[in-house]
């Protein structure tokens, strides 16, 4: 997944309202005051070429905060 695919993914669940009760849709899950999805997971990364796992985990530690950093502050105003 690229950093544009996640970011657009995280910007649609922000734009979701909460449900009442909690539901749930494949990977996707909801509930008052939150959303669950799953973004990336093991087997979309794992590599077939035998890359070490220190390389699949910086791979991992980098997709995961990289896009953290792009996001706004909770509490922040969205524009």
């Amino acid at each position: 997944m690229t950093t544009a695919r996640l970011l657009s993914d995280l910007d649609l669940l922000r734009s979701r309202e909460f449900p009442a009760r909690s539901e749930r849709y494949g990977p996707l899950g909801s509930g008052r005051g939150f959303h669950v999805a799953a973004l990336a997971t093991g087997e979309e990364s794992a590599e077939g070429d035998g890359s070490s796992r220190e390389e699949a985990e910086e791979q991992c530690e980098a997709e995961r905060y990289g896009p953290v950093a792009l996001l706004p502050r909770a509490g922040a105003s969205r524009t």
